[in-house]
C-alpha cells in the first residue's frame, strides 16, 4: 500500500484534519465506500465538492477493479492506511455470471439435474430454492425428487448469492415436470455399444486400453449422463451390416456371444447404414433375431433409428429411411419390453433435406466428426441418463483439501494438490508458471510456444491456463502435463480388486484453431519382483479434430483403470494423473485449455 508523502507528520495531520474535519460520519463512510467499490467520478467529484473539498482532493481511477485513487494537494495520493481506515479484505458483491437451468427434464422419481449458477464478484454463501408453479417447495434443493402431484406443472430453480456487501438472485426457466417413466431399470451400471465404424471409431483398442476419443460418440454421452454409468465394451466393427454371411469379421451375428458375455446391462444398438439400398423386408428378420437374443438375455437395448448420410443415391436414401422407419416403429418395440427407442436421427439431420447431415456433423458424409458426435453422444446420453437416474455419478470432482485419500475417506484423492495451487511446478520447454507439484513438457511439439499462467475456474478454484500457439513440425504432436509421480502415503490404500480414475474440470476456449482434443488419464505403475516393469495408461475424451466454435466446460472422467492383481507385494508403485493435449503439425495452431480439480481417485 502506498504510504502518504507529506514528509513530517505534522502536516500529514493537518491535511488529514482538512480532508476530514468538514465530514459528517455518513460521508466520511460513503467516502470509505468509494475505495472498495469504485463508485463513478461524477459521484465522487459532487461528494467532495459538497463538502467544500474539490479543490482539495482529487479522483484518480486507475485501478483494474474500479476502485478510486484519491490525490491530496501535491499529488500525492491518498489511502485508506492514510484515512486510518483498516480494509484487510475488499469485499465486492457478487454478481451474475449464468443462470441456473435443467440438465434433463424434472421427472417424477427422478433426482433433479441441475446446471447450478455460475456467480461472479465476491466470495458468497448460495442457497437455492426449487419453485413448483412459481411457489417454493418449503425445504427442497438441488437434491429434490419429483413426487407424482408434482407432474404437469412448472419447475423452476432460485439460486442466490450473498455475502456483506450484497447479493444477487437468479432464476432459472420453467420446465414441466414429467410423468414418472416406465422405463425398464438397469441391473448394474454398465452400458456397451454394438454397431459399425461410427460406434468403432468411439474407443481405441477397447477394452483393453479404455481409451475413449472424442472423435466418438462415447465421452459425449458420458459427459451428458454426468457419469452415473461407464461402457464396458465397445463391440463396433467397421463396414459392418445386418445380413448374415459366413465372414464373421463384417457381420453382427456372430459379435453376439461377445455382446451377452459382456456385463454390461444395457446396450446400444446402431447399426444398418452398410447395408445401403437393401430392402427393409430384407432386414427385418436380422434386426429381429440379433434384438431377441440380446433382450432373452435380460439387457436393456436402446436402440438407435440411425443417422442421416449425405449424398447418396435416391434408392439408398429410400432405403435409409426405411430403415429409420421400422426401427423406430412400433413393431420394433414390440419385440420386448427390454427396448428403449432413440431418435438420434432428427438432431443431426439439415433443415429442409431428408437424409442430409447438419453442415459440419460429418465431413465424409458418413461418420460423425467432433462437433457430430458431440450432439449424437449428448443425444444418447440424455435416454442413458433416463435409464440409469437410480445410479449415483461414480465420481464427483475434489472440492477442497479435506478430500485427500484417507483411512476415513477412501475415495479421495490419491495424488497431492490436486486443487492445483501454487506455481512452484515443473516446466521443462514451456513459459510462464505451473502448478505445485505438477510438471509440463513439451515432448515432441517443436515449433510452437507455450505460455502457462494460473487463474480461476467459474467456481474460483485454482486453475491451470495452457496456451500453445505457433505452427509445429510436421505430424501428430501431444503436449503432455501431468502430476508428480506419488509414490508413497496413498499407494496402500488401493489394491487388487479395486480400479481408478482421473477426474478434472476442463475448459477448451472457443476459436481453437489445429487443436485435435485432450485426454485425461491415470497411471499406474510398479515393479512385481521380477524385474518387470508395468504401466497401463486409461484414457477419456481424446484424438479428434476440434471445431473451433465448439467450446466446452466441463468436468471428465476417464474410463476405469484395474489395480495389478499384485499391486500389494510391488515395488516403486506409483499413481499419476495425465493431461494429453493433441494437433496435428505443419498448421497453425492456436488454442488455450483451462484444467482444474485435477484428482485421482479409488
Amino acid at each position: 500500500m502506498t504510504s502518504f508523502k507529506t514528509p513530517a507528520r505534522q502536516k500529514r495531520e493537518s491535511l488529514l484534519d482538512k480532508v476530514l474535519a468538514p465530514l459528517t460520519q455518513a460521508e466520511r463512510e460513503a467516502l470509505r465506500m468509494a475505495f472498495i467499490s469504485g463508485i463513478s467520478k461524477s459521484d465522487i467529484e459532487a461528494l467532495l465538492d459538497d463538502v467544500g473539498l474539490s479543490n482539495l482532493v482529487k479522483y484518480q481511477n486507475n485501478d483494474i477493479n474500479g476502485r478510486i485513487t484519491l490525490l491530496g494537494p501535491g499529488g500525492q495520493p491518498i489511502t485508506p492506511a492514510d484515512l486510518g481506515w483498516d480494509i484487510p479484505n475488499i469485499v465486492t458483491a457478487p454478481t451474475l455470471v449464468s443462470a441456473p437451468s435443467f440438465s434433463l427434464a424434472p421427472q417424477v422419481g427422478v433426482p433433479l439435474s441441475v446446471t447450478e449458477a455460475v456467480f461472479g464478484g465476491g466470495a458468497a454463501t448460495v442457497s437455492t430454492k426449487i419453485l413448483l408453479d412459481d411457489a417454493e417447495i418449503v425445504g427442497a434443493g438441488l437434491s429434490y425428487t419429483p413426487i407424482t402431484s408434482d407432474a404437469g406443472k412448472t419447475m423452476k430453480v432460485r439460486q442466490t448469492a450473498t455475502n456483506s456487501a450484497g447479493y444477487v438472485t437468479t432464476t432459472s426457466a420453467g420446465a414441466v415436470v414429467q410423468a414418472a417413466s416406465s422405463l425398464p431399470v438397469p441391473t448394474n451400471n454398465l452400458f456397451s455399444v454394438l454397431g459399425d465404424s461410427r460406434t468403432q471409431s468411439a474407443t481405441g483398442d477397447f477394452p483393453a486400453t479404455g481409451t475413449i476419443n472424442a472423435s466418438g460418440y462415447i465421452a459425449w454421452a458420458l459427459q451428458a449422463m454426468g457419469y452415473k454409468a461407464y461402457a464396458s465394451g465397445n463391440f463396433g466393427i467397421g463396414g459392418s451390416y445386418m445380413i448374415p454371411n459366413n465372414n464373421a469379421t463384417y457381420s453382427i451375428r456372430p459379435r453376439l456371444p461377445a455382446v451377452l458375455a459382456d456385463p454390461a446391462s444395457v446396450v446400444v444398438f446402431l447399426c444398418g447404414v452398410n447395408d445401403t439400398s437393401t430392402p427393409i423386408e430384407t432386414l427385418i428378420p436380422e434386426y429381429t433375431y440379433c434384438f431377441q437374443q440380446i433382450t432373452a438375455a435380460g439387457k436393456i437395448l436402446v436402440v438407435c433409428n440411425e443417422l442421416p448420410k449425405t449424398g447418396i443415391s435416391e434408392a439408398e436414401r429410400t432405403a435409409q429411411l426405411a430403415r429409420k422407419a421400422w426401427l423406430e416403429s412400433p413393431a420394433c418395440a414390440a419385440i420386448s419390453p427390454l427396448i428403449v427407442q432413440l431418435d438420434t436421427f432428427a438432431p443431426m439431420l439439415k433443415s429442409g433435406t431428408t437424409c442430409d447431415f447438419k453442415d459440419g456433423y460429418a465431413p465424409d458424409n458418413l461418420h460423425p466428426a467432433t462437433l457430430g458426435n458431440s450432439v449424437l453422444g449428448a443425444t444418447i446420453g440424455a435416454k442413458l441418463a433416463q435409464l440409469f437416474a437410480a445410479q449415483t455419478a461414480y465420481y464427483n470432482a475434489p472440492t477442497g483439501a479435506d478430500d485427500y485419500n484417507s483411512s476415513t475417506n477412501p475415495t479421495g484423492c490419491l495424488i497431492p494438490n490436486y486443487m492445483m495451487t501454487g506455481t512452484a511446478g515443473t516446466a521443462t520447454g514451456v513459459n510462464g508458471q505451473v502448478a505445485t507439484g505438477w510438471s509440463f513438457a513439451t515432448g515432441n511439439a517443436g515449433g510452437v510456444t507455450v505460455d502457462c499462467s494460473k487463474g480461476v475456474d467459474a467456481d474460483g478454484y485454482d486453475c491451470q491456463i495452457i496456451h500453445v500457439y505457433g505452427t509445429p513440425t510436421a505430424g501428430s504432436k501431444t503436449l503432455a502435463f501431468q502430476s508428480l509421480n506419488q509414490t508413497a502415503g496413498n499407494m496402500g490404500y488401493i489394491g487388487s480388486g479395486d480400479y481408478i480414475r482421473s477426474i478434472a474440470r476442463v475448459k477448451v476456449d472457443a476459436g481453437a484453431v489445429g487443436f485435435r482434443g485432450f485426454g485425461i488419464g491415470a497411471k499406474l505403475q510398479g515393479n512385481n519382483g521380477a524385474s518387470v516393469n508395468k504401466t497401463k495408461y486409461n484414457f477419456a475424451g481424446t484424438s479428434s479434430e476440434w471445431p473451433s466454435d465448439l467450446p466446452f466446460d466441463a468436468v471428465c472422467v476417464s474410463q476405469r483403470n484395474d489395480v495389478y492383481a499384485d499391486w500389494a507385494t510391488m515395488t516403486s508403485r506409483g499413481i499419476t494423473a495425465l493431461l494429453n493435449l493433441a494437433f496435428t503439425g505443419g498448421a497453425p495452431v492456436d488454442f488455450t485449455v483451462r484444467v482444474s480439480r485435477f484428482g485421482v481417485k479409488k
